[in-house]
This record gives C-alpha cells, structure tokens and sequence, in this order.
C-alpha cells in the first residue's frame, strides 16, 4: 500500500508545527518563570527595605522622644509655680525635672501625699499635669494605688 504523498507532507508539517509549538511553550514558560522569580526578587528586596525603614524610624522617634523630654527636663521653669509639700514651700521646676527625668529611663514618678496647692491636693495634680503637658507634648497622667499617686507619661 502506497501513502499519498500530500498526507506524509501533512503529517511533516503538522510534526514541525507541534515541535515549533511546544518549543516556543517552553520559552515562553521559562520567560514567566524568570520573570516571577524576577519579581519576587524585587518584592522581597522592597519589602526588606521596608522593615529597615521601619526600624530606621522607630530609633528616630525614640531618639526625637528623648531629646523632647530632654529640652523639657532643661526648661522645667516655664510654666513653674509654688506649691506647699509640709513643712515648706517649693517649686515646681524643680519636681517636673525628677519627673521627667524618671520618664526619661521609662518610669513613673511616686508623688507625696503632702503637696497642695491653695491647700487642694487636686488644684496641685492638675496645675503639675498642665505644666508636664506643656513641657513634654503629651499628656501625663496620674495612676493610683493605694494611698499613693503615681505620674506616669504615655
């Protein structure tokens, strides 16, 4: 049996095409593969570049915190008063520089019960607040326990 010559010349073609076909596949699969890796590449380089950033600013704003809390730690006169802590009179400038100091190092600071202002222990916590708001920029605030009143910065 003879085989007519125009299917071998099909069957030819059609084998070079299919060749043709699955060779262009697998450039085409191994570009889509290089450029996944590529991109995964950049991605992870963006993303590590991100996390180094954050680190970056979080030592940034530690570093501006403390030197905020330092600038008011050198000017605890502005906003100063009087107040009585029996037996005697003092001055605020010099409390709100031993509180803040202690905020400094990431503690509280335990205030006597004695302190008053105008003979009002509350006037006294409140006037301290307002003077440490505006020194250091953020808002203290007082904690209780027990008998003893503790100021504590966010």
């Amino acid at each position: 049996s003879s085989v007519d010559p125009d299917t071998d010349n099909l069957s030819a073609n059609l084998k070079t095409m299919e060749n043709s076909f699955v060779s262009e596949l697998k450039i085409g699969n191994q570009t889509a593969k290089d450029s996944k890796e590529s991109f995964d590449t950049k991605i992870n380089t963006v993303n590590q570049n991100l996390s180094d950033l954050k680190s970056e600013m979080g030592t940034m704003v530690k570093l501006l915190h403390h030197q905020r809390l330092q600038w008011a730690v050198d000017h605890t006169y502005i906003g100063a008063f009087r107040y009585y802590q029996y037996p005697t009179h003092c001055f605020s400038k010099d409390l709100c520089k031993d509180i803040i100091t202690n905020f400094m190092q990431g503690y509280g600071y335990n205030l006597s019960q004695q302190c008053t202002l105008e003979k009002s222990k509350t006037a006294f916590r409140t006037k301290l607040l307002d003077q440490l708001k505006h020194l250091t920029g953020s808002n203290p605030y007082f904690g209780k326990s027990e008998e003893e009143w503790t100021v504590f910065m966010p």
